[in-house]
């Protein structure tokens, strides 16, 4: 999917799901070497928890921004995992 770098500068605290089901809320866009390029997302997982799951851009098969939500393939993959 090629979701464009503004759309995704915007959705934080947006909601992330899966064809699984709810994985979490955006707690931050990340960036590689270009910083106007979104990579990966950081993805709070459950409502008080400090634990993140980073997740590529490549994984996202929808961004609905009127609905404050995300979509990911069912079974992401999930690159790194750390604590806010």
């Amino acid at each position: 999917m090629n979701v464009s770098a503004d759309a995704l500068r915007g959705c934080h605290d947006y909601l992330v799901e899966s064809p699984d089901g709810q994985i979490g809320t955006v707690a931050e866009v990340r960036y590689g070497s270009d910083p106007q390029t979104p990579t990966a997302l950081a993805i709070r997982a459950g409502r008080a928890s400090t634990r993140v799951l980073i997740i590529p851009v490549s994984q996202m098969t929808a961004i609905l921004p009127t609905r404050q939500r995300i979509t990911v393939r069912g079974s992401p993959e999930i690159i790194a995992s750390e604590r806010l």
